[in-house]
């Protein structure tokens, strides 16, 4: 990880901030950058740098564990609702239902074999062998 600038910093954390917390008149980047006293090129440059992504992504993840329990909550009430999507994936979260998937070794050639639920066709627009 190279040092970061303390504008690169600020706009590292800025990221990895949810939008809703982000000070009203600050929650774009061309706010930011405004406030800031740089462009929005510059900031696009600090987003190339080797690292940059990583530091928000560790930031965002900090931000949504803190945010979890409220994440869980909605997802049980939707599925409590009736939403399937919502079902499945709270099953999942909780290592009660998953997706099976078998590699079927047939002698010439490795097959992968997805079991999907009853009622769900494969997509169409995929070609045929």
């Amino acid at each position: 990880m190279s040092a970061w600038s303390e504008q690169q910093r600020k706009y590292i954390d800025w990221l990895g901030m949810l939008e809703k917390l982000r000070p009203i008149g600050c929650r774009t980047k061309a706010q930011f950058s405004k406030i800031m006293g740089v462009t929005e090129d510059t900031l696009a440059q600090w987003e190339l740098e080797p690292g940059f992504w990583s530091e928000v992504y560790v930031l965002a993840r900090t931000v949504i564990g803190q945010n979890l329990t409220e994440v869980l909550t909605a997802l049980y009430h939707k599925a409590k609702s009736g939403n399937i999507p919502a079902i499945k994936l709270c099953l999942e979260v909780l290592n009660v239902h998953y997706d099976k998937i078998e590699i079927e070794n047939t002698g010439m050639q490795e097959q992968i074999v997805v079991l999907m639920p009853a009622g769900t066709k494969p997509n169409e627009d995929q070609p045929k062998e």
